[in-house]
């Protein structure tokens, strides 16, 4: 996380090394620990990197990260990275509505 916080071309570096489809899959991880540090990570490596937003998105985040919706754990940092997608894409936007009916919808102000 802290090569990351700061610093755009580690992000992308971290994309590039494979690091978001790594960070992805833990989000189907068994332990909720796993899977909430996962999410946080993958909120730090979005944050002005549309890169890695799209290897996000190509890696299935989207339909995990909104399960983890329904873990109290794992929803704060679920909500940071969704939002974060969907910022300025309306084809993410659209995917993750569809996928967060309702009320999870609602909570990501979508």
């Amino acid at each position: 996380g802290n090569l990351a916080v700061m610093n755009s071309s580690n992000k992308e570096a971290i994309g590039q090394a494979g690091g978001i489809h790594a960070l992805v899959k833990l989000l189907s991880d068994g332990d909720a620990l796993v899977r909430q540090r996962a999410a946080m990570a993958l909120g730090t490596l979005c944050v002005l990197s549309d890169q890695n937003k799209s290897w996000m998105v190509e890696a299935g985040a989207i339909p995990l990260l909104v399960e983890q919706l329904k873990d109290q754990s794992s929803k704060k940092p679920a909500v940071v990275v969704l939002r974060s997608l969907a910022e300025e894409n309306e084809v993410h936007r659209r995917a993750i509505k569809e996928l967060a009916q309702g009320d999870l919808a609602a909570l990501l102000n979508l």
